[in-house]
């Protein structure tokens, strides 16, 4: 419970001296640090084969959260595949 209360009054010590939104950077920033040395000790255990699968499944991810955001782009793209194919054809 003290131990608590310890981190529960250095918290709002740095709120009042670095302002909300400087500690919300801060931690973000070594949130970040950590993620990527996750990700790499990860990739460490990975074959070659597992970790060109999965940069191709993030990828993907991307894309399609991309094309969530914006269908107008992804109907475009489509339009254009298949214009492509039928010219293909002839």
């Amino acid at each position: 419970m003290r131990s608590t209360l310890r981190i529960v009054n250095d918290y709002f010590q740095c709120v009042a001296s670095f302002g909300y939104n400087s500690l919300m950077t801060l931690i973000t920033v070594d949130t970040a640090k950590i993620g990527r040395m996750g990700g790499n000790a990860r990739a460490a255990n990975m074959s070659a084969d597992e970790r060109s699968t999965s940069a191709s499944e993030a990828a993907r991810s991307r894309w399609d959260a991309y094309y969530k955001q914006h269908p107008d782009k992804l109907k475009a793209k489509l339009e254009k595949a298949a214009k492509a194919k039928r010219k293909a054809k002839k």
